[in-house]
């Protein structure tokens, strides 16, 4: 007969078998009746096998009587402690045809003995692979992070490990622990914004990480709104340090009619009146009258010569310590000259059919080469960069062109403004990279990298940008603005995130058209059809490089 097989004689079956979590006592067998029934009592029999004359083993006997999970008997399974000496047997298994499983031996309840619920153990457990947060898994069930009293090696390791999954994950496109293979259609995600990603920063994430991201994302629809950046702003003083009337100022978008020198001395042209306004001092000086109307002044790199561009095509140079005019360069067959900037002893001009000159002060054929066809419309804005190795150029046309100084032919041509370009600013710290703003129909900041010709940025400011000028503030590198329509303000923004740090509304009762920057970054001169010339601190920490007469290296001779 089979010792498992419960379906002959049962009582039978059990009366030679040892108990095996009880030790033999002087080899008796102990003999037990199953009960029948879970609803029912034990047997007496079973009482008989744990009554009073079978006393309970005690502590000292090394015996340990631990509950277990309930079987539809109720039954207490009686544990023993290892013993080398006495090794136990293991439990077989009895079946019943009323229960599913049991376990035979048992004592009887303790009065101590905890009730645990019976638990269901039809299915193995599944987890819903939907609802469980992978990203979540895969970041708590990787390396553990080094305690602080571990070694550096251990450290370096885990810093290793954590970007080279991040790296790999970013050069992938996906997120760190993101499914790859998808077997149904995933759900619509949420919106992507900045506040957003805030809430997902992994490791090797940073707020610069994400606004570029962000801006990345909205470039694709022609710019970014200032407003959604997250950064600091600061406090902008509204009320300017100094007001001064400026009768007669034109009121013409294409001019450019104020320029601060190195020497800390401001042009600014009146109608055919040139001005002269000593900071240090604060006294204007008119320094010439001319015979037709003043269209644009610019001065030498370092602060010696003043150049004045004329209605009728002609270049006045002039000395200011002596306050003599030394040349006038004239043209064949130009009109105004509404912008023209200078590199060392070159001064380029910009005409009105799109020609521009390179003009050398020092000979007296001072036109050297002449740039023609690249600009269909007036040339409005020349600006030289800081080296001399190259210089941009905006016209009416809507079109922006970067030269080498050395070429004949523009280096790039951008014609992504929709509208006139005026404003050219090149970067102080950062020399290769040239700021160009758009007129009324544009209203766009565009950033080069003019060593590339990559576009790097782009930041739309909702009006007409007159003018540009890289400083330095608090929170870092900064770039203002000047506005026209529809709305006249200043603004200024932090770089490279782009946001809005700061804005002066209304500072002129009209469309600012022209401005100027103090040689040491601080003071931004305005002027506006109204008549008024406004000196606005805004930026409160002085230039990296000054420019004085120690590190100017491009020495100024007139022949």
């Amino acid at each position: 007969m089979s010792l498992l097989d419960t379906r002959r004689s049962p009582s039978k079956k059990y009366q030679q078998y040892y108990d095996p979590f009880l030790l033999p006592d002087n080899n008796s067998h102990v003999s037990f009746r199953r009960s029948k029934s879970p609803s029912k009592k034990l047997s007496p029999i079973r009482h008989s096998v744990f009554s009073n004359n079978n006393k309970s083993p005690k502590r000292s006997d090394n015996y340990l009587f631990k509950p277990t999970l309930s079987s539809p008997t109720k039954f207490n399974v009686v544990t023993s402690d290892w013993n080398d000496e006495n090794p136990l047997s293991k439990v077989p298994s009895l079946r019943s045809q009323n229960s599913k499983t049991s376990l035979i031996a048992s004592r009887s309840p303790s009065p101590t003995r905890r009730s645990i619920k019976k638990t269901s153990t039809n299915d193995r457990f599944i987890p819903s692979r939907a609802s469980s947060s992978l990203k979540l898994f895969n970041e708590t069930q990787d390396e553990h992070q080094p305690n602080a009293t571990d070694s550096p090696e251990k450290h370096i390791e885990y810093q290793a490990k954590r970007i080279y999954k991040h790296s790999m994950a970013e050069l992938c496109g996906i997120e760190t622990g993101q499914k790859i293979l998808h077997f149904a259609p995933s759900s619509p995600e949420r919106q992507s914004g900045l506040i957003f990603d805030l809430k997902n920063l992994t490791l090797n994430d940073n707020l610069s990480n994400v606004l570029e991201k962000s801006r990345s994302k909205n470039n694709h629809t022609g710019g970014i709104n200032p407003s959604t950046a997250l950064a600091r702003s600061r406090k902008i003083p509204t009320i300017p340090e100094r007001i001064l009337d400026a009768p007669g100022l034109v009121d013409d978008y294409y001019l450019n009619l104020m320029s601060w020198s190195s020497n800390n001395l401001l042009a600014v042209a009146l109608g055919n009146t040139v001005y002269i306004w000593r900071a240090a001092e604060g006294t204007v000086k008119a320094l010439t009258s001319c015979d037709v109307q003043v269209t644009s002044v610019s001065w030498s790199d370092d602060g010696a010569y003043l150049s004045i561009g004329k209605d009728n095509g002609a270049i006045e140079v002039w000395d200011i310590e002596e306050g003599t005019k030394l040349r006038t360069m004239r043209f064949v067959n130009t009109t105004r000259i509404a912008c023209h900037s200078w590199s060392n002893h070159l001064v380029t001009s910009g005409s009105v059919s799109g020609n521009m000159y390179h003009n050398d002060v020092r000979i007296a054929k001072h036109a050297i080469s002449e740039l023609s066809g690249f600009h269909s419309a007036e040339v409005c804005g020349i600006s030289w960069r800081k080296e001399g190795n190259q210089f941009a150029s905006g016209g009416n046309d809507n079109i922006v062109n970067i030269w080498d100084a050395r070429s004949s032919v523009p280096l790039f041509t951008k014609k992504t403004h929709t509208a006139a370009v005026k404003a050219l600013s090149w970067c102080d710290y950062q020399s290769s990279l040239l700021a160009t703003g758009g007129g009324t129909n544009d209203k766009h900041i565009h950033f080069w990298n003019t060593n590339t010709g990559k576009r790097v940025n782009s930041l739309n400011t909702g009006a007409q940008i007159t003018s540009l000028h890289w400083g330095r503030s608090s929170i870092g590198k900064e770039i203002v603005a000047t506005n026209g329509y529809p709305h006249y303000g200043i603004s200024m923004y932090q770089y490279p995130t782009l946001q809005k740090t700061g804005e002066i509304l209304h500072p002129h009762d009209g469309r600012i058209l022209y401005s100027a920057l103090s040689p040491d970054g601080k003071i931004l001169a305005t002027a506006a059809g109204d008549e008024n010339l406004k000196f606005w601190k805004i930026f409160d920490s002085e230039r990296s490089e000054k420019l004085n007469d120690k590190e100017i290296k491009k020495v100024m001779t007139i022949r």
